[in-house]
């Protein structure tokens, strides 16, 4: 039993922790970003194609700045799309052209707080990255490109090719064997 001031103040403060409901990850995001109307899309899949993140009109008003052929190419490598994640407050949809992952392939990250559209196009062994203006990120390649851009570009250089060997600078540990 808890008696004493000492332990009234612990009490107290370990009832204001649990009584404090988690955060999920769409709370933890800012609801008054420029898109942050768009975190319904968080786990989404592209069943209906119509309302999938890159139809989303808002997202459509940003890849308007990009020209027609590259728009063109990325509805093309997004033609076949998994879920849409949630990575750092920023939704990310990756997708390729229908038979084509290793060839042809896309990533769309939308910036919930900014408003930053960011997309990656990876055709015929080439990546181009095309940067919005996001005043909030800083310079340099990994201040500027979202993480899960740098972390898909990553994997196109490789052409998309899996890691069947563990890298030698790397370990697997199971607890408790």
């Amino acid at each position: 039993m808890l008696a004493g001031p000492r332990n009234g103040v612990a009490f107290a403060l370990i009832t204001a922790v649990v009584s404090v409901a988690p955060l999920t990850a769409a709370q933890a995001c800012s609801k008054t970003g420029k898109l942050a109307g768009l975190m319904p899309y968080a786990g989404q899949s592209a069943l209906n194609p119509e309302t999938t993140l890159d139809n989303d009109p808002a997202v459509q008003t940003r890849l308007k700045r990009l020209p027609e052929s590259v728009r063109a190419h990325l509805h093309r490598n997004l033609g076949v799309q998994g879920y849409v994640d949630l990575v750092s407050c920023h939704l990310v949809l990756e997708g390729n052209a229908e038979h084509q992952g290793d060839i042809e392939n896309a990533i769309l990250d939308v910036n919930l707080y900014s408003g930053a559209v960011t997309v990656g196009l990876y055709s015929a062994g080439h990546t181009t990255i095309y940067l919005d203006a996001d005043p909030t990120a800083a310079s340099g390649y990994d201040g500027s490109v979202p993480p899960a851009v740098r972390s898909w570009a990553s994997n196109a250089a490789s052409g998309f090719r899996l890691s069947e060997h563990l890298p030698s600078n790397a370990e697997i540990v199971k607890p408790g064997d």
